[in-house]
Formats: structure tokens, C-alpha cells, sequence
């Protein structure tokens, strides 16, 4: 387990916050600035956080998945394939 344990985590301190897969989602200055654009979201600098994304879909559905993430709002949640962020950088040092 992390040794980076979260406080709003509902699993012992496992939460996608300590987790390899997740990435922050800047905004964007063009986003949602087209006349026909339907998603009005994400406008803003580049040093804005717009979100979270989670990487484990890159696990699944082979080469259409390779770049794939997973929107998500908050930091914090949980899934069955959370994997520390502590053991990654154990097994690069071996």
C-alpha cells in the first residue's frame, strides 16, 4: 500500500489521488469558444485545473484505448485497479 495514504480515502488510504493512473486536465483558452460547439466546458489558461482524468481505460479495448483517460470531477474515489504511485517508483529503482 502507498505510504502516501489519503484522508478522504474509503479504502485504508488507497484513493485515485495516491494512484498511477490519475492526471490533472488543464483547461483550455479555445475550448468551447466554436459556434458550433455543444460542450461549453474547460474554457481558460492553460495553468487552470479543469479536472482529473484516470488512465486505467488505456488497459482495455486494445489499440482504440491507447490514449484514452476518463473524465472525473474530484480527486478522490476509489477502483479495483488502483496502484499506488509509491510501488511504481519501487520497481523502476530495481
Amino acid at each position: 500500500m502507498s505510504d502516501t495514504k489519503c484522508s478522504e480515502s474509503i479504502v485504508d488510504g488507497e484513493c485515485c489521488c495516491n494512484c498511477i493512473h490519475q492526471v490533472r486536465i488543464s483547461c483550455h483558452p479555445t475550448n468551447g469558444k466554436g459556434k458550433f460547439d455543444k460542450i461549453k466546458v474547460g474554457q481558460g489558461s492553460i495553468l487552470e485545473l479543469m479536472g482529473y482524468g484516470c488512465k486505467v481505460c488505456q488497459l482495455f479495448g486494445g489499440d482504440d484505448n491507447k490514449d484514452a483517460i476518463m473524465f472525473m470531477d474530484k480527486k478522490h474515489g476509489m477502483c479495483e485497479l488502483h496502484y499506488p504511485k509509491d510501488i511504481k517508483k519501487e520497481n523502476e529503482e530495481n
